[in-house]
């Protein structure tokens, strides 16, 4: 009966060391309370999308034509504006300026993808406020095959007192 009686004080002697340590004896880092801290926590603004219209035409190695819906995504980052637009399997996506890189575009068109020269903006008209983009440029894709892109997004300016 002496043996029965000292097994709940051996168990509740286990459980109280066990709980009482978590096994960890270094202190946890404490928050940085500087204004700097807060602000990287936040993150950038996010992005808003507009709708607009948009025509394309690619010839070359391969070819494509629509004419259709589109979109504009701003930001407070750099892109401030890309334009994007798709149709089954084509698609095309224009880039604002970034840093010292101007103006870019890209197209896709089942399987291959073409990029306007990097660093050559020529045929680039990009609207870094969103209200639309126009591409006359030539584009390579990665077995230096050969492109002309036109395209136009027209998406308008957004309304005064509009956060878009």
């Amino acid at each position: 009966m002496r043996n029965l009686l000292r097994l709940p004080a051996v168990s509740l002697l286990a459980l109280t060391l066990f709980v009482g340590c978590s096994g960890d004896d270094e202190k946890e880092p404490e928050a940085d309370p500087s204004p700097t801290a807060e602000v990287s926590q936040e993150g950038p603004a996010p992005a808003q999308e507009r709708g607009c219209k948009v025509e394309v035409e690619v010839t070359g190695t391969v070819e494509a034509s629509w004419t259709g819906k589109a979109t504009v995504r701003l930001s407070e980052e750099e892109p401030t504006a890309i334009y994007q637009a798709q149709d089954g399997e084509s698609s095309i996506a224009v880039y604002s300026p970034l840093n010292d890189n101007p103006a870019s575009a890209n197209v896709t068109v089942g399987d291959s993808t073409f990029t306007t020269p990097l660093g050559d903006d020529t045929g680039l008209e990009v609207a870094e406020d969103g209200s639309g983009a126009a591409v006359a440029a030539d584009a390579t894709g990665i077995d230096d095959n050969q492109v002309r892109i036109d395209a136009v997004f027209e998406c308008g300016k957004p309304k005064k007192g509009s956060s878009d």
